[in-house]
């Protein structure tokens, strides 16, 4: 079963009355300029869950953390605009289908730190950002948007690539714009 809710028409956040939870057959979720509830160990919900796309969301590390500790047939988890502050810690080494992580324009991030020993696609646009795919085995591809214009965050983005090169070193194929290549 997929759910998508689209709340962008709205001047606010829409906060989910609905316990996601409780729809134990949802394959496929997204969600749009919404906020919704997960708890850290839910005996039933969204084991079943292979899709996850949150878009303009507020997420936190203990969203992230109940997400992954709930939905263990996860294959991709999309953060398309998401509000979120300082490290975003993927923690899926207990999840063995997680195959596909994709991150857009997430302007307030410090730090990417993914722990995803089954991570086959990663994909990124915003900022430059350090990486850490120490924990991340078998990343065949990844494909990298950098946006050039001024990022507050950013103390030197040309040593950031630098240092994340160390992170590409085993990807098979590497999909980046000429800013990278810059």
């Amino acid at each position: 079963m997929q759910l998508e809710l689209d709340f962008s028409k709205s001047r606010k956040v829409i906060e989910i009355p609905i316990d996601l939870v409780a729809i134990q057959t949802l394959t496929v979720l997204k969600l749009k300029w919404c906020q919704f509830e997960i708890s850290e160990n839910s005996p039933k919900g969204l084991k079943l869950l292979r899709t996850l796309v949150l878009m303009r969301t507020k997420v936190t590390k203990k969203t992230l953390d109940a997400i992954f500790n709930n939905c263990i047939h996860l294959e991709t988890l999309e953060l398309i605009n998401c509000r979120m502050f300082g490290v975003l810690r993927i923690n899926a080494q207990n999840n063995m289908k997680f195959k596909l992580l994709v991150v857009y324009s997430m302007l307030n991030l410090l730090k990417i730190f993914l722990d995803a020993p089954t991570l086959e696609c990663y994909k990124y646009d915003g900022y430059v950002r350090m990486i850490d795919f120490s924990r991340v085995n078998v990343l065949k591809e990844v494909k990298l948007h950098y946006n050039r214009s001024y990022d507050r965050h950013s103390c030197n983005p040309l040593a950031m690539v630098i240092a994340n090169m160390r992170a590409f070193m085993g990807v098979h194929v590497l999909a980046t714009t000429n800013i990278f290549l810059e």
